[in-house]
Formats: C-alpha cells, sequence, structure tokens
C-alpha cells in the first residue's frame, strides 16, 4: 500500500484554519513577553499548537466525510473524493497529536500540553457531533477555538492568569458572531448536510441582534488588556480601530431588510471583515512589544 502524498495529508489539517490558529496563538506568547524572553519556546509553542490544531482538523474531517459528500464546498477534500481512506485519516490525526503533545511535555510544559488535549477532545468528540444536533454546537466550538492564545500565553509563563484569560475571552468573542454569519452565508449548504445551525433555528433579525451584542462587547474586554496586561497605546488605537470596526459592520445589518437577500448580504459582508480582527488583535500586541510602549 503506497503512502498518502504529502499534498493530500496537507489537505488534512484545512491549512489556513492552521495559520490563523498559530497567528492567534502568536497574540498570547507575545502578551507574556516571549519576544523579549525565551524566543526558542515561543517557536516550539507555536508549533505545538500549530501540530494539535492539525489532529483537531483531520479528525474533525474524517467523522464529517459523509456530511462533507452533499455539500458543493466540501465535496472535493480527499475523503469524501476517496482520494484518502479514513483510516490514514485517523492515524494521521493520532500521529498529529502525540507530536504536539511530546512537544509540550518536552520543551513547553504541561498545563499547555493539558489545555492542547482539552481542545482537541473538545473540537472532534463534542463540537463536531453537536453540529448535527443543536445551535449550541457554536458556543462549543468557540471554547475551543479560543483555546491558542490562551495557550501561547501558558507557553510562555506555564500559569493561567488574568491576561491570557481575557485574550481567551476575547477570542471566543469574536468566535460567535464570527460563525453565526457562515451559518447565515452556508445557511442552504449546511442543511443540505443535516447541519443544526442558528441559520436554521431562528430568524434573521435575532441573528443581527446576537451579533451586534458579541460585538459590543469586544471593545471593553479588549481595553481591559491594557491595565491587566500593560497594553500601551499602540494597542489601544488598533484595538479600538478594529472592534469598532466590526461593530458598525455588524450594527448594519439591523438596518437592513431582513429579506434573505439583504441577510446573505449583510452576513458576507460581515465574515469578510470578521477575518481581520484576529491579526489585528495579534498586530497591535506586537506593535506594542516593539515601541515598547
Amino acid at each position: 500500500m503506497s503512502l498518502p502524498s504529502p499534498g493530500l495529508l496537507l489537505a488534512l489539517t484545512k491549512p489556513r484554519l492552521v495559520v490563523m490558529n498559530m497567528v492567534a496563538a502568536l497574540s498570547g506568547g507575545v502578551l507574556a513577553g516571549g519576544l523579549s524572553g525565551d524566543g526558542v519556546k515561543l517557536v516550539l509553542s507555536l508549533l505545538a499548537i500549530g501540530l494539535i490544531v492539525a489532529a483537531a482538523n483531520a479528525a474533525n474531517m474524517a467523522l464529517e466525510r459523509d456530511l462533507d459528500a452533499r455539500m458543493l464546498r466540501t465535496r472535493g477534500r480527499p475523503l469524501p473524493t476517496g482520494q484518502l481512506a479514513p483510516l490514514s485519516a485517523w492515524l494521521f490525526s493520532g500521529l498529529c497529536a502525540v507530536a504536539a503533545t511530546a512537544l509540550f511535555l518536552l520543551a513547553v510544559n504541561p498545563l499547555t500540553a493539558a489545555l492542547g488535549v482539552v481542545g482537541l477532545l473538545t473540537y472532534a468528540l463534542l463540537y463536531t457531533p453537536m453540529k448535527q444536533r443543536t445551535p449550541l454546537a457554536l458556543p462549543v466550538g468557540a471554547l475551543a477555538g479560543a483555546l491558542p492564545p490562551l495557550m501561547g500565553w501558558t507557553g510562555i509563563t506555564g500559569g493561567l492568569e488574568l491576561p491570557g484569560l481575557l485574550l481567551f475571552a476575547l477570542f471566543f468573542l469574536w468566535q460567535v458572531p464570527h460563525f453565526l454569519t457562515i451559518a447565515v452565508v452556508r445557511r442552504q449548504e449546511y442543511s443540505a448536510a443535516g447541519y443544526r445551525t442558528a441559520a436554521q433555528t431562528h430568524e434573521a433579525a435575532l441573528i443581527g441582534r446576537q451579533v451586534v451584542v458579541t460585538c459590543a462587547l469586544l471593545l471593553p474586554v479588549s481595553l481591559s488588556l491594557l491595565p491587566a496586561a500593560g497594553q500601551g497605546w499602540p494597542f489601544a488605537l488598533i484595538t479600538v480601530s478594529a472592534s469598532l470596526g466590526l461593530l458598525l459592520v455588524a450594527l448594519g445589518g439591523l438596518r437592513r431588510p431582513q429579506s434573505a437577500a439583504g441577510a446573505d448580504r449583510w452576513a458576507r459582508r460581515f465574515f469578510r471583515a470578521s477575518l481581520a480582527y484576529p491579526p489585528a488583535i495579534t498586530a497591535g500586541i506586537l506593535l506594542n512589544q516593539l515601541l515598547g510602549a
């Protein structure tokens, strides 16, 4: 039996999601002083976080291979097309998980290893099956998705302190409106696959209000990092601009007629804008560190 090609294995990891999570983790590592302290530990932490996220994504693909086959966006993935066997995906996921955990334990610390395992199990064993049953899968998935920045913090400090927890809360809040609008944009695909999201169970007006409320909470939570983590004006400037910008786009959904087409246009606009938020937070923390503000 021939070995799977590197390209197929890479596709299992959902590379863009891995990169996004590593960027989020970088914010925690830099906030904890990783640039001015142990740079090697910061790099190894990011590598291990990338591996554990890759393991979670590969497990997700293995579990959802039949559902992926029902959606145009995902039917070309390696498992639905038969380019990879499910066993190969599970073995690859397990290998990534073992490598990540070993790297955490040998080069980082046990707390970050434990958080990684919790994130993996939450994403694969709770969030993934819940998506077919209840919209409550969203906050469960957001909990798992908010762990990388916290792990970036604990990878350097070895502890659960207020700045790391605030960063966790910030990324949790960001994910709620981000994934709510994804559900609106892809509601027909998700319905065909059998997913139960807010777009299938709630009216567009209610989803719009939920997006606005969670976006409104981003600003005070992010600004709380100024006193808690000693962040200065560069971080404040970027954070305020990003948070207010996202809130303005969210408010646009309330002004539009709540037709399906209007809700779809607003959701697409918000989704695109929300993609810039995590890099903006990371850039603010990096700039603050580099300028010593």
